[in-house]
This record gives C-alpha cells, structure tokens and sequence, in this order.
C-alpha cells in the first residue's frame, strides 16, 4: 500500500515481562521507570531483529519520478534503521512505502479516491508466556493451584502484537498502459505466512504484467491481421456488386424497369449496410471474448507459477504455509478479478431506495441504496466444486463445527493433519495433493459509469465478522454523509476497519486476525490520473 499501517489500539499492545518485572512495574518508582526503558530498548531490538528477517524495509533507490509500484508496510517506523544496515534482497522483499505525509501526487490515486488500510492482529498472553524460572517452589504451586494444574491461561486480559501477515499493492500504470491498474490483497497464514504473501505480492504483479503485454501485443497482431482480410473481402465484394449492377443496366432499357432496379440498389445498400453493422457488433463481440481470455489465462497461469516459485525460495517453506490472493485488474471500464482463498472483492451499485430493480446474484440494501454485488466467491473446502474435487483427490472435508465457523481440508480420515480452512491457496504445499489449488477463480464484471459507485477488498479480518452487505453500508454512510458530513475513500477504509476491530473484540475478547482493506471510488478513479 502506499499508506503506512496504523496501529488503532496501542493500548492493547503490551510485551512479555515475567513476574518479577510485573511487580516492579506495580511497585512505581525509579526500579519501574528504569524497567520500563529496559523493556523499550529490548522491543526495539526484537522488532529490528523481525524487520530484517521479513524484509521491512524501503527500497533506498525510490523517488517521485518512479514508477507508482507501492506495496504496503507494516513497519513504516523501523524502516530508515535499515536502509544502510539491510543486506540486498531478492526484489520480491522490498517494498515501497510513503508516510502519511507524502503528497497524493507521487501516490497511484490520490487518498481521497483510494483509500487502504492495514492492521495487524492481536492474540492474548498466557502465563505460560512468562519466564517463572526465577521464582519460588510456592509462587509456582500457587499459580497451579489457581489454574488446576491444568494449561495455561490469559492474564489480566493483556494481549500482544501479532506478525502482520497481511500484504496489499496497488499499482498505476500497470503493464505498459494508463488503462489498467492492478489491485490486491493477500492474506498469510501458518509459519512464516508473512514471507509467502510477501513473495506473491511481488511475483504476481511482476509476472502477470508480462504476460499481459505479450497476449495484447499478439491480440493487436491478430485483429491487424483480420483488418487486412477484411479490407480485402471488401472489395472483392465491391467488384462483384459493380458488375451486377453493370450487367442490370444494360440489360433493362425500359425507365420502369430502370427504376425497379434503382429501388433494388437501394435495398442492396440497405442490406450491405446492415451486414456491415451486423459484422461490426459481431468483431466487438469477438474482441471482448479474445481480451477475457487472455486476461484468464494470465491470471490462471501467473497464479500457478508463484506457487511454484516458492520453491525455489530459500527463505520460505511453503509445505504449511501459503496465503490467499485477491487481484482485481481495472482495464477501461471491466474490472477482471481472481481470487484464490477466502479474500473478497465487492461492488456497490447505487440504486433509489426500495427499489425493485434487484437482479439475480444481487442482494438489496435498501437503507443506503446500494445493491451489494460480490465480484469474488470465498473458496471454502465445503463449497460445490471444492469440495468434490478435494473428495476425488483423496482429502477429507470436516464441516463446520458450529454456525460462522468454517469447513478443514485434512490428509487423514481421522482429520487430524494439516486442517486448512480454504480449498484454494499459494502455498501450502502439503495438501496440494488432496486437491487443494493455487489456480484461482476468473470473472469480469463490466462497470455501469453511471450507478456502480465503489469497490472493497478485503482479507477475512474484515469478512469473519462483517457481511458484504455490512461493509458496503459502513463505508457508503462515510462516502455519501448519510451519518453527516461526506468523508473520503481513505476515512471509510478507516472505517471499515475500526467496525472490524470492534466486533473481534466483542466475540474473540484478546485475540484477533490481521485486517487489511481497499475502497477504490470508481467514478474518480481515472479522473484524478
């Protein structure tokens, strides 16, 4: 993204101490002052030692007249600690990243048009989490008294940071053209799924932009190729159509009979227009057919190559780790979108309030006048299609245990390994071959100019709690002032995010996911550029 993260609760934030350290800071004074310096200095230090191993950092050669390639990241406030300090990287490590300052001018689209956002996830401390080496025999059994002797359990209700494994990028242009811009987000997941999502943000748009140019560039080879055969079709007709006609005129003396066959030209040139016009509708249509299925297969190719890829990478193990992606490429007015996992994508098309003009596939929202249109469909492993593959290909399916949780895709039918809750992933190595597929989901969506208003992306921090119709509500009441004054794309990403955050806490307490997010104003979008 080209908008650092944010950290919306800081207080929720509080780093490991042990027990002595926890009465120290009870205690006040000098001993908890100097604790609390001691405690910065270390954090700072993890998290400098977590920069260089995810590869936090900008890329030193960026500057304004750049291409606008920007990737988000999650640790815009250790970034200049490693600019001279941070080895070289394969490219697929560096991301570019602006503060909140930086001028809309350098950005892709400006913020009030684009907005992002990117939080990182929570999960509670154990006490297990404590070093308790140092204290007594009877502190300890006092703590497993208190517990049963059973596992450890959450103290106090504190929680800690958890390793962002979201990524999200925007790039304009894209693959050589002012009229394409890329889109996406990605969801990690297992041990190290920062480093897989990282490694797709990079490879997908790198690899996709060249096998975009390459099929459009043949795309214009072929349709110059059937201009030719048609320019020449053209007037081999043309001369066949004059020597009809010679051949009528000599043949017909008589002005009636002349004029018979001046109303018969005319209907001829009727006729050839109407086929021409037929013929032009049909080429259009052709057209569109050929960029689609370039545009899926890019896609559906460029997908199955990182996937592969992550072989090749020694940093990243990618048997029990992998992550989503959701692409979404604008080029003119079609928005081509692919998805693989359970990352979403959807649309909000105005409509008058308590309208009847709902289409199948759609669902009303009559309070804000939007339909909620999905341009995406999570791949769960109980989903039709996913399922039944998974099923063929040997895996085993587990529903879900109870309602707003999901299905598990396992190894055993004892479903005790692995238990992946997506049917489809880059990565995740282990369960490829039960049937599990990196290739994603293709699908267009040809945008009305005058009604389809905004777009939002999103990792499932935001879907697990928060419906489609949900979020397109929450950040229409931002863009559209039905709560007040109009706010701008990036305040409604803010938005979304903050109602995200808020139902975490009320039904998951200390613990929450990685929440990242786009809304893209589409009427804007190609204004502002």
């Amino acid at each position: 993204f080209y908008l650092p993260s944010r950290i919306l609760h800081a207080g929720e934030i509080v780093r490991r101490y042990s027990h002595e350290q926890l009465k120290q800071l009870q205690q006040g004074g000098e001993d908890a002052a100097a604790l609390t310096n001691t405690v910065a200095t270390t954090a700072q230090q993890q998290q400098q030692a977590h920069d260089v191993r995810t590869g936090a950092y900008s890329h030193p050669t960026h500057h304004a007249t750049a291409k606008k390639y920007i990737h988000h990241n999650h640790h815009q406030t250790h970034q200049q600690n490693h600019l001279s300090t941070t080895p070289h990287r394969n490219k697929w490590r560096q991301r570019f990243s602006f503060c909140s300052t930086t001028p809309d001018h350098i950005l892709p689209f400006p913020r009030h048009v684009v907005g992002t956002f990117s939080c990182h996830g929570m999960e509670p401390v154990y006490d297990s989490d404590y070093d308790n080496s140092d204290d007594d025999d009877d502190s300890d059994a006092e703590l497993d008294n208190n517990n049963g002797g059973a596992t450890s359990t959450a103290i106090n209700n504190t929680s800690i940071a958890k390793i962002n494994q979201d990524r999200g990028g925007i790039i304009y242009p894209y693959a050589n053209s002012h009229n394409m811009a890329l889109f996406a987000v990605y969801d990690g997941h297992g041990e190290g799924g920062e480093l897989v999502s990282q490694f797709a943000l990079g490879e997908v748009s790198r690899i996709l932009g060249g096998r975009l140019v390459d099929g459009f560039k043949m795309l214009e080879k072929n349709q110059k190729k059937k201009l030719m055969q048609c320019s020449d079709g053209d007037r081999v007709k043309k001369r066949r159509r004059g020597m009809m006609l010679e051949s009528v005129q000599e043949e017909t003396a008589a002005t009636a009979t002349s004029a018979a066959g001046d109303d018969e030209n005319d209907n001829d040139g009727d006729v050839a227009a109407n086929e021409q016009t037929k013929d032009e509708y049909n080429n259009a249509d052709v057209n569109a057919d050929e960029e689609f299925n370039i545009i899926e297969q890019s896609l559906k190719e460029t997908f199955i190559t990182v996937d592969r890829g992550l072989l090749d990478e020694e940093e990243i193990e990618p048997m029990y780790s992998g992550t989503t992606a959701c692409v979404v490429l604008k080029r003119h007015q079609k928005l081509y979108v692919a998805n693989s996992g359970d990352s979403r994508a959807v649309l909000a098309r105005r409509t008058s309030s308590g309208g009847d003009s709902q289409k199948d596939g759609e669902e009303q929202n009559n309070a804000q006048s939007f339909t909620t249109i999905p341009l995406s469909i999570d791949q769960n492993p109980d989903s039709p299609g996913e399922k039944e593959r998974i099923l063929d290909s040997g895996g085993y399916v587990s529903p879900p245990p109870e309602p707003g949780l999901t299905a598990r895709v396992w190894l055993d039918p004892n479903m005790t390994q692995i238990g992946l809750a997506m049917a489809r992933s880059i990565g995740d190595h282990a369960v490829k071959g039960v049937g599990v597929i990196a290739e994603p989901v293709v699908s267009v969506h040809t945008i009305d100019e005058e009604l389809d208003e905004f777009v939002i992306i999103a990792t499932d921090g935001v879907w697990e709690f928060i419906s489609s119709e949900d979020a397109v509500d929450i950040v229409g009441r931002c863009l559209y002032g039905t709560d007040g004054e109009k706010q701008d794309a990036s305040e409604a990403c803010e938005a979304l995010i903050k109602a995200a955050t808020a139902k975490w806490h009320e039904f998951e307490g200390n613990y929450r996911d990685d929440i990242t997010a786009m809304v893209i104003r589409l009427k804007d979008l190609w204004s502002v550029v």
